[in-house]
């Protein structure tokens, strides 16, 4: 998988880019959500929540640091 991801990351023309796994949903009109953030909090990286399902059961997987709606130094986080 990295080394797919490392393939596509170097076709990349736009100003951003997401990940999304063979196995994975995204709810319409996220693209431009998650872009727009980028653009309010002008920064480089976004880490979100997600929702995993098993079977009919579904569980919100927070993002592993409790700060949220704020712009961290990388190393820190």
């Amino acid at each position: 998988l990295a080394t797919a991801r490392n393939q596509g990351l170097e076709r990349v023309e736009g100003d951003a880019f997401c990940f999304l796994d063979g196995d994975d949903w995204m709810q319409p009109r996220r693209l431009e959500v998650l872009v727009s953030r980028l653009r309010e909090l002008d920064c480089d990286f976004l880490r979100t929540d997600h929702v995993t399902v098993t079977g009919s059961h579904r569980a919100l997987v927070r993002a592993p640091h409790p700060w949220r709606e704020r712009v961290l130094v990388p190393r820190a986080a």
